[in-house]
This record gives structure tokens, sequence and C-alpha cells, in this order.
């Protein structure tokens, strides 16, 4: 998450809202991503470099895949739905 906050100067918004909340960190990189990086107006890629390095962390190394699957699910159903624009 800090490498995208700086890429797209959003370390302050997310700093802020990371030490406020007080959910796991599942939910908060789930929640940044909601409030910060996606209501952008530009598309977004996202590409995993060194993947392997996350799994000695089993929780982190289950968690980033499915993360990805629901975000890719939720934003598939949103821009399905017909009161939905396209840029």
């Amino acid at each position: 998450m800090t490498s995208i906050a700086l890429e797209l100067d959003l370390v302050q918004q997310v700093e802020e809202y990371w030490a406020k909340s007080h959910h796991n960190s599942k939910i908060k990189c789930r929640k940044c991503f909601e409030r910060y990086v996606l209501p952008g107006d530009k598309p977004l890629a996202i590409a995993l470099d060194e993947v392997d390095r996350l799994f000695p962390y089993q929780e982190i190394a289950a968690a980033v895949p499915t993360l990805l699957r629901v975000e890719g699910r939720d934003c598939r159903d949103t821009l399905n739905q017909p009161h939905c624009c396209r840029g």
C-alpha cells in the first residue's frame, strides 16, 4: 500500500486512515483502495513483482489473491450495473 500511496501522492491520507482505523490489516488495505485509489478517473493496473516474498507469511500470502479477486469481482459487478456510467 505504501508504494501505491507514494506513486499517487496519497501518503498522508493513507497514513491517517491506517492510524485511526480499528480494523485488521486486510480490511484496512481494502478500504484504503476503495477510498483513495479506486475513485480516481484513470484506469488502474496492478502488477505484482516478487510475489514469492509473501510465501513465508501465510496469512498475507493467502489474503492478497483473495483481496484482488474480490475487488475485481466487485468492480466487474459495478460496471455491469445499468446505472453505472462508463468513461
